[in-house]
């Protein structure tokens, strides 16, 4: 069963369906690092200017090849700064890389990669 993953939805599948795997569909995914993106904004400098919120939100949503060479070096101000905000853009960003995998094992392969990758030290 494919939804957003709210926790009203959560716990009816599980009611009517016990038995039910519950995924998290693509749109929903990229939305929850993009939401995360957006909270963990507040702890850059900048973003205590008003103005400056969208355009941060806009530059650390888009993929690094849609980005101008000056919002890429922005991008990378914000990463020193913040290191949980580099973290987010990379999941991010390499979400979006397994996503575009063509064959479920592409994807699997991309997937382990990247925990193999992000997590090692945790084994």
């Amino acid at each position: 069963m494919v939804s957003d993953f709210a926790p009203a939805m959560a716990q009816a599948i599980q009611t009517i369906f016990p038995s039910a795997v519950h995924a998290l569909d693509r749109f929903h995914l990229v939305q929850f690092f993009t939401n995360a993106q957006q909270r963990r904004r507040r702890y850059l400098g900048e973003a205590k200017k008003h103005h400056k919120s969208r355009f941060i939100d806009r530059c650390l949503a888009c993929k690094p090849e849609e980005l101008t060479e000056e919002e890429r070096g922005f991008v990378t101000e914000w990463h020193k700064e913040d290191r949980q905000t580099k973290h987010i853009y990379q999941a991010l960003n390499h979400l979006r890389y397994v996503l575009k995998a063509t064959t479920t094992n592409q994807a699997k392969r991309r997937l382990k990669g990247w925990f193999h990758h992000r997590y090692q030290y945790h084994l």
